[in-house]
Parts: structure tokens; C-alpha cells; sequence
């Protein structure tokens, strides 16, 4: 019988051991012991073999895996390649598997020696948090990790280099729980292929974390698909996010969930390591939002360096993104902090959006704003959004806005294409500065559709309109209708609405080099009942098939009109006389 295997079919009987069998295998009459399951035989992926150790130098203690302690002996196994959790104990029917699994971990946090796997397609319950403290791939071959009563995290990463795939993970609302996977100070983790759903906080929560990839994966129902707090380098690609829920009141029952959830959110506020800021050099590439029950993409304090491009967006309940700052006292809430934590340097590139906002009347696809007065903080365009780029992105339908803008600098939108959008394509909202709207193509047959709106406050300033394209084919007020100063418009191709160019309380406008055709009312219009229009120059414009050329008909003084060519218009140039004062024009034509 030398050199042979003692058998025994389970975990129970292996440490049922008689004291002849263990003296057998102390006289090296077996080489080990061959185990053929854990609970009964066969429920382990194959047999392993333990071997008798001495006990000096102690291995550890019974760990249920690598460790069993028989009558003061220890046998003991290696894993060299793949641990799979049912070989510590883990299995579907357990109503807790956490020791099992926290096992295994603490085994290859030990020796570093194999990676950790799940068994396919079961689900594995947990009542107490995961703590992965040393690098480990994580194989969940379609198994689900799944909790109903922790209050904290399912599972907390702070190590590096960890590789997650092929996993569901499902949290529930349960007092203060954060996250389903949360990696703390946490960094070039790849989390792959994994599912997280049911209504828990977030699926991914990334705090002081860098340089990860989160790639392919899908998120349902949660307040945050993946929350960002101080973590930089982050790349977030080709995943799915879908619906939403908020924590609601607390009954006999549990916690109430409520329809309200974000897609990726960054925000700052009091966590375990203080007072954050939010994601920052953040990449978000490829993913489909599908019908988020809030917002795609919250920047709700602040982020800095995000780049947003070739995104899939359709019918968000609120917001496509939600870009803001927000000032509050009380920071444990999260608060901008002007020139610290102040959301600037966004780039948002080859998205598409559509019907974004369809239950919520004060929606859009993008909204870049200083948005709320907190503890008698005021709105100022130094506390708002600095340097956003929109460019060759897609906007269609919607409930009202494709972009909106207040209290915001240094915007670019050049090359984007708007569909049908039903209310203002672009609404510079309150004061805004350094705006260059270019080579854009609206196109509506909404006849409440304004492709660019600007007109709440007079203080505009360096506005840049230039070489784009606006069609409507249903008659729609205005075209561009706007206020302020400095502002430029120039080299645009404008059709079919009842006014192409409607200026308000404007002061130092260039309108040049512009193709307006078919104005039911007038190509140009200046026009105020209460505030001055002044320093207007009207230059090298062409006008045809309109009912009016332009329309002079306010306060208007220090206008320049020269070289515009009036073709089949029923008036080329009305002036009120009584209102209109210092007006030159030379060297224009009707033909």
C-alpha cells in the first residue's frame, strides 16, 4: 500500500481521520490524502490531494482550504493556478459565504500563487464585507456575489493591480451602504464583463483610485453606476447603464426605493478619507445609457480633465450631462470650492443623444451651469464651469434643450448636428463669456424650435456665431435670437424661419458675410421696448425671398449697414425714424 492515497469523499470525513489512518500517513504508509468534495463528492471540480505537514513550522491555522487541522495535525494543499471558492466551502445553498470566501482570499493574499474563481452561473450570498488586501484576478464565471443585509460595502479593494471579470455583483439599500465594488486608495485595477444590478448605491465606487479601467460591463437600477471621488486616470468604456434608484423612506420592510439614478456621477463630499474632490482626467468612451432614471453623467461639484466621446445617450429622465458647480457650507454634502474644486476642461466629442429629458420639462442633453444659490452663495461666472469643448456630437429630439449654458467661459461648440430638437438648440442661460458656436447644422421642423437662444441677460459677452447652417422647414420664430456685447455673427447659412437674426439689448455686434433666406417676417430684426441696441455693424450680408431685409425698431443709434444684397424681398430695409439715431448705410443693393 506504499505511496498510495488515502480517500475520503468530504471535508466532514477528512477531518474525521481515525488515529490509525493518521498514523498511516505519518509512517508514509499513504503519500496524502485524495478529497473528492467538500460537502459530498463531486461538488468540487476535481480531487485534490493533501499532504501531512509537520507542525513546526506552523503553515497557519484551519482555514477550511488550504489548512485542515485534524487531531492536532494539519494537512495541506497548494493551489498553484486557479482557487476555486467551493474548495473552501463556498456554495450556493450556504445563506452565508463570507468566511468561506474571505478564506480563500486571505490564501492567495499569502502566497500570491493563483487566481480566484466562483463557481459558473451560481449565486453566492454574503451577509458581511469582502476585504481584498493584496492583488488578485477574479474569475466569477457568470456567478453572482449577492447580499440583502450588509450596510457598508460588498466588497473593498486596497490593493493594486486587481483584475475583476465575468462577475454579477447585487447590493441592496440597507442604512449606509456605499458600493458594490469600492476600491480605496486603490489603483490600475481592470474590472471587465461584470453585471451589477439590483437598487444599491453604487455599483463602482472609486475613492483616491488611479489608473483604472472599468470595460464591457452593465449597470442596472443603481443610484450611480460608478461614483468618482478623487481618482484620476480612469478610463470608463464599452459598458451599459440602464435605469435607476435613490434610497426612499425606511419601513417595516426596508428601505423604499425610488425611481432616480445616475449613470457615472463625480462628486465630492465627506468619505473615509475627508473631504474629496471628484473625478478628475477621467476618460468615458463607448458606453450606451439607456433610459437612466436621472442623469448619464453627473459632474456634480466638479471634475476636471473629462473626456466624454463616441457615447450612445437615449432618453435620460433629466439630463444627458450634468455639468455644475455647486457652493454649499456645508461640505459633507459635497461643495465646489472656487479654483480648488471647480469643474473645468471637459471634452465632449462624437456622442449621440436622443430624447433626452422626456419626463422632466426642465431637461437637456447637456447642461453646463453654476446652478444653486446655497447659503447665500450668488451665482458669478468665476464660480461656474470653465473650458467645455462639444464638438461633432448629435443631438435628436429631446423634451426641450440640446445644450444649455449659464454663468459659463470659454465654451466651444463647432461641428455638431441638431435634429428636431424641440424647444432652444443652444440656450446660453444668464451670463456667459468666450462662447464660439461654429460649423453646426440645425435642423427642425418644430415651429417652437430656436437653434440659438440667448436672451437672459444682457451681460453676453465675446460670443462667436459663425459658419453654420439653420433650416427649419415649419417656420419657427427665430433663428438666433440673442443679447449682449461683443458679439460676432458671421458667415451663416439661415432659411425658413420667421426671423433669422433677432437682436436685444445688444451692443457691439459684427452681423457679416451671412446667407438669410426666406424670413416670413424680416432677415434681421433689432428690436427693444426698454434697453438701447447700439454700435451695430450689418456688413456684406445676403437676404433673399423674405418678406423684410431688416428691420429697424427700437432704441437703436450707431449702426453701420454696407454691401448687403437684398434679393426678392418685399421691403429691403425698414427704419423706425423716431427711434433710430447716428444710422449710415452705403453700398448696399436690391436686385
Amino acid at each position: 500500500m506504499a505511496n498510495q492515497f488515502l480517500i475520503k469523499e468530504t471535508v466532514a470525513a477528512m477531518r474525521g481521520l481515525s488515529a490509525s489512518e493518521i498514523s498511516a500517513l505519518q509512517a508514509g504508509t499513504y503519500n496524502g490524502v485524495q478529497l473528492l468534495g467538500y460537502y459530498e463528492k463531486g461538488d468540487t471540480p476535481a480531487p485534490i490531494i493533501y499532504y501531512l505537514v509537520p507542525t513546526t513550522p506552523d503553515l497557519g491555522t484551519d482555514d477550511g482550504g488550504s489548512v485542515i487541522e485534524v487531531s492536532g495535525n494539519k494537512l495541506y494543499h497548494i493551489f498553484n493556478a486557479d482557487l476555486d471558492v467551493r474548495y473552501f466551502g463556498a456554495r450556493s445553498m450556504n445563506t452565508n459565504n463570507h468566511t468561506f470566501i474571505q478564506n480563500a482570499l486571505n490564501y492567495i493574499a499569502a502566497n500570491g500563487t493563483c487566481s480566484l474563481s466562483l463557481p459558473p452561473d451560481q449565486i453566492l450570498l454574503i451577509s458581511t464585507k469582502l476585504l481584498v488586501s493584496s492583488s488578485v484576478v477574479i474569475n466569477g464565471n457568470n456567478g453572482t456575489i449577492k447580499s440583502n443585509t450588509i450596510s457598508s460595502d460588498l466588497i473593498e479593494f486596497t490593493s493594486n493591480y486587481n483584475k475583476i471579470e465575468n462577475l454579477t455583483v447585487e447590493g441592496r439599500y440597507v442604512t449606509n451602504q456605499l458600493g458594490d465594488l469600492v476600491f480605496r486608495q486603490s489603483n490600475n485595477n481592470t474590472i471587465t464583463n461584470c453585471i451589477f444590478k439590483s437598487s444599491s448605491n453604487a455599483g463602482i465606487l472609486f475613492e483616491k483610485s488611479s489608473g483604472n479601467l472599468v470595460h464591457n460591463c452593465r449597470f442596472e437600477d443603481k443610484s450611480y453606476g460608478i461614483l468618482l471621488r478623487d481618482s484620476f486616470n480612469n478610463s470608463i468604456t464599452s459598458n451599459y447603464f440602464t435605469r435607476g434608484y435613490k434610497r426612499g423612506v425606511l419601513n417595516a420592510s426596508g428601505y423604499e426605493v425610488v425611481p432616480y439614478g445616475d449613470g457615472i456621477k463625480m462628486s465630492s463630499g465627506a468619505t473615509t478619507f475627508g473631504n474629496l474632490k471628484g473625478g478628475y482626467k477621467t476618460v468615458i468612451s463607448n458606453n450606451v445609457f439607456d433610459n437612466v432614471w436621472r442623469d448619464a453623467v453627473d459632474m456634480f461639484t466638479d471634475g476636471e480633465d473629462i473626456v466624454f466621446s463616441n457615447n450612445i445617450v437615449l432618453k435620460p429622465e433629466a439630463l444627458g450631462m450634468d455639468i455644475k458647480t455647486i457652493y454649499r457650507a456645508n461640505p459633507d454634502d459635497g461643495t465646489s470650492i472656487m479654483g480648488t474644486r471647480q469643474t473645468k476642461n471637459v471634452t465632449i466629442s462624437g456622442n449621440y443623444f436622443e430624447d433626452c429629458g422626456l419626463t422632466d420639462s426642465d431637461s437637456s442633453a447637456i447642461s453646463i451651469k453654476h446652478t444653486e444659490e446655497r447659503e447665500g452663495e450668488l451665482h458669478s461666472i468665476e464660480k461656474g464651469v470653465h473650458n467645455i469643448t462639444i464638438v461633432g456630437n448629435q443631438f435628436h429630439r429631446g423634451k426641450k434643450t440640446a445644450v444649455i449654458i449659464g454663468y459659463s467661459q470659454n465654451v466651444q461648440i463647432n461641428g455638431n448636428l441638431f435634429k428636431d430638437v424641440p424647444k432652444e438648440n443652444i440656450y446660453i442661460y444668464r451670463e456667459s463669456r468666450h462662447v464660439v458656436i461654429a460649423d453646426n447644422i440645425f435642423d427642425t421642423s418644430h415651429s417652437t424650435s430656436y437653434p440659438i437662444y440667448a436672451t437672459q441677460n444682457e451681460n453676453y459677452k465675446n460670443i462667436s456665431i459663425t459658419g453654420n447652417i439653420l433650416k427649419n422647414t415649419n417656420g419657427s420664430l427665430y433663428g438666433i435670437i440673442c443679447y449682449g456685447k461683443d458679439i460676432l455673427i458671421s458667415n451663416n447659412n439661415i432659411s425658413g424661419f420667421a426671423t433669422s437674426i433677432y437682436l436685444d439689448r445688444a451692443e457691439d455686434f459684427q452681423i457679416m458675410g451671412n446667407k438669410l433666406y426666406g424670413a416670413t417676417s424680416q432677415a434681421v430684426k433689432l428690436s427693444s421696448q426698454n434697453y438701447t441696441v447700439k454700435d451695430i455693424q450689418i456688413f456684406n450680408n445676403k437676404i433673399g425671398t423674405s418678406a423684410r431685409g431688416i428691420l429697424y425698431n427700437s432704441n437703436t443709434s450707431d449702426i453701420v449697414s454696407s454691401g448687403n444684397v437684398f434679393k426678392d424681398c418685399t421691403i429691403g430695409t425698414e427704419i423706425n425714424t423716431n427711434l433710430v439715431t447716428n444710422y449710415q448705410s452705403f453700398g448696399n443693393f436690391t436686385v
